[in-house]
């Protein structure tokens, strides 16, 4: 019996031991599943709040307190405090927590999203030393280009232009990624590029081997990541394409969402023809277009022509087709002097132009086709009401550089020369550039008609300046340059809301510029700060390269690039592509 009641006593000994054991381990696993659970938990709002959330943890890189903000699609102003964190707006509240690294009140001042440039020519200067700060462009209030107005070109060492075959175009727009900018940029691409790397600088009908060659090269280019294409019209090598040739290169556009830009084949009498053949190939294609450089070139019919020209392109909106126009708010033209020339002179090359030129029966020839006109040609000369409505701009040459300023009757006198001799002995003595005149051909009621259509946005049709107070790349000195955006606001507006959204929203929807063209949180910050009391263009024709006054603060994406009307030589400039 004892050995048997040793056993028993052993065995009830021995249970709770186990059974204390096994809890022990169980409170053991509970409460480190519960340490892990928590460690899990914090971890994940520690990665939410610093990652997804990207707080500052109410420290911002600055703060704008006090403006009057514009909303551009609310089509409202009011009155609130914007925080700027890592390149975004972070925040716009009527009173933003927290605190800025800096803290800028700008109360009684105006802040919009950052002024877009519709129609910029920057493209061959922009990536020509590996920086630019586009002075002329950040001064007047723009923070994003839209390049290529008739294509992408580059600037050989003798200072002439040349049209980039579209094989470059990769490495150009690596360069734009590389390089450092302080505007924000994009381009089109021009068919004059298809055209010449395709045909050559000469005018006939391609070949059906050659149409589906044109094709390819304006696919490519989109899929490379060009915003659309463009082309001048009323010059050559654009010149040179028939309507039909056109509808088939633009509907390429089409699958890519991008744009095309047309500048009319004849800005004159034959304006209303022009529309309409820009309102077929919008038909057929499909493609959102906008008429670039838009006026009436046409002095001697003012006030007739600009109602009927807009009257057809809204018809054709009210239709349902996508039309708008850009132009620049100024009484003169800004282009080469050989616009002089009917386009037949250029016809097979520059060369063989400069030959034309030089003989004295094929300049007697011109002056008759200047008094009685050709179709398809907008005449320029004709169109500012005779040689003394066009004045010499920029000559390139030391022996006409005294005549800068004076138009071509006046230079004409002085020289005992008829003003196309003279236009044409200008235009050699350039060789290889490109001399400019002014066209005095607009008149202010037209451009007023056109500035207030709701489809209008605004473009310089001008370059970058490397420095300040000093010529654009091009050469070209018209007041556009430095004072297009500030004077439409001062000058051209019965809404500051309006015109503020179509130089913003309107041309950042247009080419599809993603996050940009309003002041919402979580968009890009590109900002212009002025003062609507004081901002004025002081640029004038006389004084070209005057910068404006009234813009506080300039900022593109989240840095500020002027301040007070001084560059802060910053490069936070991206590219932008489709």
């Amino acid at each position: 019996n004892t050995p048997h009641h040793y056993k028993v006593e052993e065995v009830e000994d021995e249970e709770p031991l186990l059974y204390e054991r096994h809890n022990l381990r169980s409170k053991f696993w509970v409460t480190f599943c519960t340490i892990l659970v928590l460690i899990a938990v914090i971890v994940s709002l520690i990665i939410y709040f610093s990652f997804v959330q990207r707080e500052p943890r109410k420290q911002y890189d600055f703060v704008f307190r006090g403006g009057t903000v514009i909303d551009v699609v609310g089509g409202r102003e009011y009155v609130a405090d914007v925080a700027i964190f890592q390149g975004n707006i972070f925040k716009v509240r009527d009173d933003v927590d927290g605190f800025g690294k800096r803290e800028i009140d700008i109360t009684g001042l105006i802040i919009s999203p950052g002024w877009i440039d519709a129609s910029d020519q920057s493209g061959f200067v922009i990536t020509k030393h590996g920086y630019n700060y586009a002075y002329n462009k950040i001064l007047m209030g723009v923070t994003t280009l839209v390049g290529g107005e008739d294509g992408i070109r580059s600037q050989n060492e003798d200072g002439t232009l040349r049209y980039l075959n579209t094989s470059e175009i990769p490495a150009y727009l690596t360069a734009l990624t590389n390089h450092r900018i302080s505007v924000n940029f994009g381009t089109r691409y021009g068919l004059a590029q298809a055209w010449l790397e395709t045909i050559g600088w000469t005018s006939r009908t391609p070949t059906t081997s050659e149409i589906q060659k044109m094709t390819s090269l304006v696919d490519m280019a989109m899929k490379y990541g060009c915003l659309g294409i463009s082309v001048s019209l009323d010059q050559a090598p654009g010149s040179f394409f028939s309507t039909d040739l056109l509808i088939e290169l633009v509907k390429v556009v089409k699958k890519y969402n991008g744009t095309f830009s047309v500048r009319l084949r004849d800005e004159g009498q034959g304006i209303i023809q022009s529309i309409n053949e820009v309102v077929r190939i919008n038909q057929i294609s499909g493609v959102p277009t906008e008429i670039i450089r838009f006026k009436v070139a046409y002095k001697p019919q003012r006030d007739q022509l600009m109602s009927s020209a807009l009257s057809v392109i809204d018809r054709a909106r009210s239709e349902g087709q996508s039309i708008s126009i850009s132009l620049f708010p100024y009484l003169a033209e800004g282009d080469v002097l050989s616009a002089v020339l009917p386009n037949w002179v250029f016809s097979d090359g520059i060369d063989i132009a400069y030959q034309r030129i030089e003989n004295e029966t094929i300049r007697n020839q011109i002056k008759s086709e200047i008094r009685s006109g050709l179709p398809q040609w907008s005449n320029p000369v004709a169109g500012s009401g005779g040689w003394d409505g066009v004045v010499l701009a920029h000559s390139f040459s030391t022996n006409y550089s005294i005549y800068h300023g004076f138009n071509f009757s006046y230079i004409g006198a002085l020289l005992r020369q008829d003003p196309l001799d003279v236009a044409c002995n200008i235009i050699l003595a350039a060789r290889p550039m490109t001399p400019f005149a002014f066209f005095y051909s607009i008149v202010e009621q037209d451009l007023e008609l056109a500035l207030n259509k709701s489809y209008a946005t605004v473009g310089s049709s001008s370059s970058s300046s490397m420095t300040s107070s000093t010529p654009d790349g091009l050469g070209l000195p018209h007041p556009r340059a430095y004072g297009t955006f500030p004077r439409l606001v001062r000058k051209y507006t019965n809404s500051r809301v309006e015109v503020i959204r179509r130089i913003t929203y309107d041309v950042a929807t247009r080419f599809n510029l993603q996050k940009r063209g309003q002041i919402l949180e979580g968009h890009r910050g590109d900002l212009v700060v002025f003062d609507p009391t004081k901002i004025e263009d002081l640029a004038s024709f006389e004084s070209p390269f005057h910068t404006s006054v009234g813009l506080k603060f300039v900022v593109v994406n989240g840095v500020v690039v002027a301040e007070d009307g001084r560059h802060t030589q910053a490069t936070p400039g991206k590219k932008l592509s489709r």
